[in-house]
């Protein structure tokens, strides 16, 4: 999966996704995670039928985002919002499936908020089809 969690944090999967985040944060059974300081995060896998029709329906539903950081064939990640409680829109792309996660971090009680997001939004992706893997 070619992912470094950072110490303290904890990989998570749900339904054909996974994602990594402090482990001071709790998640449900639905894939909704929750930040001691209200921040949050929801991951869900969608079924699309074609990648660039997809990202061309989300910027139509998000018309103007704050910042896009990533617009590729393999991701979408940008804000919406204003501080300090922003949300970020991640998608990855995975054949006919995307992993797609909102996640919202209050900027003004997250140390190290800019980090905490990177790491998150890199860790957003397809789960592997076992888990954990076979010791060799």
């Amino acid at each position: 999966m070619n992912i470094m969690l950072k110490a303290g944090w904890e990989l998570l999967m749900h339904d054909g996704c996974r994602y990594a985040v402090p482990g001071s944060w709790r998640a449900d059974a639905e894939g909704f995670v929750s930040a001691p300081n209200g921040g949050s995060l929801s991951v869900t896998k969608l079924l699309i039928t074609n990648w660039a029709a997809h990202k061309a329906q989300i910027r139509a539903a998000y018309v103007h985002p704050k910042i896009v950081h990533e617009d590729s064939d393999h991701r979408l990640w940008f804000e919406i919002g204003s501080e300090p409680q922003v949300q970020h829109y991640i998608a990855v792309v995975n054949g006919l499936t995307v992993c797609m996660g909102l996640l919202e971090i209050p900027s003004n009680t997250t140390p190290d908020a800019a980090d905490t997001i990177h790491r998150i939004a890199d860790s957003i992706g397809p789960a592997p089809d076992k888990w954990p893997p076979d010791e060799k």
